[in-house]
């Protein structure tokens, strides 16, 4: 199923600077910007896909160059999962994946609902 990316890109910026939420924008404080993550692309310092695993909370430069890989993989064609949705259209999983489509200007992006 596709999804706008634009209508998730403002729940997700929404949801982390909400008053109170825990760990916004994995603990870095602020949104990641267009600036950072070009600067990472055009140096070639990205992280290769393969290296998705543990979130490093607080590293900012580290989740920079994970966005920037996805963007590297994206614009050679390579195709990942579906960013997985709360019923609430929350995401569960897949905020790397939902910055590289907002980076890249992509209309929609593949989700699928989380069960439960």
């Amino acid at each position: 199923m596709l999804k706008s990316v634009a209508y998730l890109w403002k729940l997700y910026c929404d949801r982390e600077a909400a008053p109170g939420y825990l760990q916004p924008f994995w603990n870095c404080g602020t949104a990641i910007t267009r600036e950072e993550i070009k600067q990472v692309l055009d140096a070639a310092n990205f992280n290769p896909v393969e290296a998705c695993g543990s979130h490093y909370q607080g590293n900012r430069p580290w989740h920079i160059r994970q966005i920037a890989g996805i963007v590297n993989a994206l614009e050679k064609g390579v195709l990942f999962e579906p960013i997985r949705l709360n019923q609430d259209d929350t995401i569960s999983d897949g905020c790397h994946r939902l910055y590289a489509h907002w980076y890249l200007n992509r209309r929609t992006i593949e989700v699928t609902y989380s069960q439960g």
